[in-house]
């Protein structure tokens, strides 16, 4: 449990999905993790040429598109969604700002691409969290660092048995970067084409909906 808003909860799956779980989506396979799927943030295939950039486009966010998003989905309905459970689980809005609302806060925004730019100040504010809201849908999600940021004590909540990594659905400090959780500490550096675990979250009620 992430966070508690009255009778809400964010919640965290304990262990990565498994290659199963996403319906054998997995970009690598790991001897070490023979069970983990190990996932691309974006497929080869909605990438440009020789570009690994984490928006496709201008008025993309990066998450909405990308594989991250596209294995959780896949979880959540065939899994999640047909689930005994399927009562407690709340509508979430998933805020996630497109490259040209987050432009403003690069470096050199006049001249920032992208296709290459450097943040210079967190993009991580509290407009980013996760939230149950009645506007969103029923839906499994990635954490973005605002959700980490937001956590109490989160070293203590985020210490999974290993693999203890996992993608989040925010842009790293550069172009070709997200952000991931390894050992409980953030990387901002994260490439967009290396292989992570995913923890899917939900907003669940702690009574039936």
């Amino acid at each position: 449990m992430l966070r508690v808003v009255g009778n809400k909860r964010l919640i965290i799956k304990e262990q990565p999905l498994t290659n199963t779980e996403i319906g054998n989506q997995g970009n690598f396979y790991r001897e070490d993790y023979p069970n983990t799927a190990f996932v691309d943030f974006h497929t080869k295939e909605t990438l440009e040429s020789n570009n690994d950039a984490f928006s496709l486009s201008d008025s993309d966010d990066g998450y909405s598109h990308s594989k991250l998003k596209m294995v959780i989905d896949y979880y959540y309905k065939n899994t999640l969604a047909n689930s005994v459970d399927y009562e407690y689980i709340l509508p979430a809005s998933i805020p996630n700002p497109t490259f040209d609302e987050v432009k403003s806060q690069l470096e050199n925004p006049d001249t920032a691409t992208r296709l290459d730019y450097e943040y210079y100040t967190s993009h991580n504010d509290a407009n980013l969290l996760t939230n149950a809201s009645q506007s969103g849908n029923k839906q499994a999600f990635a954490l973005s660092v605002s959700d980490i940021q937001a956590i109490e004590d989160n070293p203590k909540l985020l210490n999974f048995l290993e693999p203890n990594w996992f993608w989040l659905r925010s842009p790293g400090n550069i172009f070709s970067t997200g952000t991931s959780v390894i050992d409980e500490k953030l990387n901002i550096v994260t490439a967009t084409d290396g292989g992570f675990p995913i923890r899917p979250a939900l907003w669940v009620s702690v009574y039936p909906n």
